[in-house]
């Protein structure tokens, strides 16, 4: 009867609602008869093709359903198969096997599968029938896909968008990224039609464990990787050059006031000469000068110490009024006679480790240090006669091995925004970047907003957005807490930001 009614001119208004299609989807996956399965496959295939049913499979959330039920929730289902076959024993929830739905209105509760359940699962998800369904989930995206290419189905996609009520903008909107594929429709309804701020948008208004989240995550995966969205984030090669300059930048400020800066002047070569032009002698000179200039804090040249801070825990360092104030125009107002500190030897610091501190002070006196195994570039390299300090590299050493090491550089990116230490901003969000993994990245990422390094933010969401839909079970509680803390409208904001720039690619 229902293959029947499908062949009419337009069967929208019979067959096209969310009871039906949910329906036509149980049966197809979980019914093992090629016969029957097929039958179910023609009948979808019907009004996939009839271009009269393309707005109601959109509005009524079919086709997110197609996407969601046969080529997201198969591939978790074989992992639930697979975990029924190598541990019967061990406990499983249905929650855990079963995300939900675009067309069902409820779950079933938590529970305990018995091992005839377990059983009777992994003969329910046969690894043919998930190859079936996953097959025919992407071959009836792509006639959805080729639909919407057509004037016809452009028309349909503009009449939604622009003059739909909020439940239909909504549903297409969620569908823009599983049938946009070409690079001019993308940019005619992401761009053009702000279709992309209105799909963002759902991630402000979505309640992150209802089902149209989940389904917003599964198509912003698909975005994502259709936009090769990368992470790291890629970085423009002048941009790459300014923070290599920042690194060494304060290290070349403080060697013009010691005794060797003229040592270090003579050294310093054009920037854009290339590495090759530099004789053996003047990178033995280079070399020579770092290796008794790794610290300039320690080496002292200026004298001695004429100002001294105090930490909470009563941790003292000593430092030099001129030194300090050229870091910062806080330190400079502190210091100044306009205020209590300029009297004092010993100048408190409240709610700041001496650690933090210590790498602060080191940093504005010249010490410089890179994350992980990254070298500075070699004009970088030519034009600074410094090298990593000894005793930051010990320290970050130490908080390595204490598995400290996201907090200490997060209070230390607390320490520069509340003195305005730009320089040592780079340095955190650098090592920052590097820390980024699913145990970190919700809270670094919400930092970041926090202290005003967006670009920290938008290193997180390219790791999330690096992910495979295949993967996204595994991943899809990351997006449910970092959109459940309190910068969500700014996660957001910088969300539409990083899709709109690879968009106008």
């Amino acid at each position: 009867m229902l293959s029947r009614i499908s062949m009419m001119t337009d069967p929208s208004s019979l067959l096209i609602n969310k009871p039906c299609i949910q329906a036509l989807l149980d049966y197809l996956r979980l019914v093992n008869n090629p016969i029957c399965s097929s039958k179910c496959v023609r009948l979808l295939n019907r009004l996939a093709f009839n271009s009269l049913c393309l707005k109601a499979l959109i509005v009524n959330g079919a086709v997110v359903a197609f996407h969601h039920q046969l080529c997201c929730m198969c591939s978790e289902s074989q992992d639930i198969a697979a975990a029924a076959t190598v541990d019967t024993n061990a406990p499983h929830s249905l929650e855990e096997q079963h995300l939900q739905t675009p067309c069902s209105s409820t779950i079933p509760a938590d529970s305990a599968f018995e091992q005839d359940d377990k059983i009777r699962a992994s003969e329910m998800y046969h690894p043919s029938t998930q190859s079936y369904c996953q097959e025919t989930g992407n071959h009836l995206l792509e006639i959805f896909s080729n639909q919407v290419q057509t004037p016809f189905g452009k028309g349909v996609l503009e009449n939604l968008l622009l003059k739909g009520s909020k439940e239909e903008r909504e549903e297409c909107v969620l569908v823009l990224p599983l049938l946009c594929r070409t690079t001019k429709l993308r940019q005619q309804m992401f761009v053009e039609r702000k279709g992309l701020r209105m799909f963002c948008d759902l991630f402000t208004s979505a309640a992150p464990n209802g089902e149209t989240f989940t389904t917003a995550v599964e198509s912003l995966i698909v975005l994502s990787n259709d936009l090769q969205v990368k992470f790291p984030v890629e970085v423009p090669s002048k941009e790459v050059a300014a923070l290599s300059k920042d690194l060494i930048e304060s290290t070349d400020a403080q060697q013009t006031n010691t005794n060797s800066s003229d040592e270090v002047k003579r050294l310093k070569v054009n920037l854009s000469d290339s590495q090759s032009m530099f004789s053996e002698m003047a990178q033995k000179r280079i070399s020579n000068v770092q290796e008794y200039s790794s610290c300039p804090y320690n080496e002292n040249c200026c004298g001695p110490h004429d100002v001294a801070f105090q930490m909470d825990s009563g941790g003292v360092i000593a430092a030099h009024k001129d030194v300090i104030k050229s870091a910062t125009d806080v330190f400079t107002a502190m210091l100044s006679s306009h205020f209590v500190e300029s009297t004092q030897s010993v100048i408190p610091i409240p709610d700041v480790s001496a650690d933090v501190f210590e790498f602060a002070v080191h940093h504005i006196y010249g010490c410089t240090i890179l994350p992980g195994n990254e070298q500075i570039p070699g004009d970088a390299l030519m034009s600074s006669a410094s090298c990593c300090c000894e005793v930051l590299r010990q320290k970050v050493s130490e908080h390595q091995r204490k598995g400290s090491e996201v907090q200490f550089f997060l209070e230390l990116l607390t320490f520069s925004d509340r003195f305005i230490l730009d320089k040592l901003r780079t340095v955190c969000e650098k090592f920052l970047i590097k820390l980024i993994h699913a145990s970190t990245i919700v809270q670094i990422c919400a930092f970041g907003l926090r202290l005003n390094s967006p670009q920290l933010c938008v290193h997180c969401l390219s790791y999330l957005l690096n992910v495979k839909i295949s993967n996204l079970p595994t991943h899809l509680h990351l997006f449910k807490e970092l959109f459940l803390c309190a910068e969500r409208e700014d996660i957001v904001e910088q969300l539409y930001q990083v899709l709109l720039s690879h968009l106008k690619l």
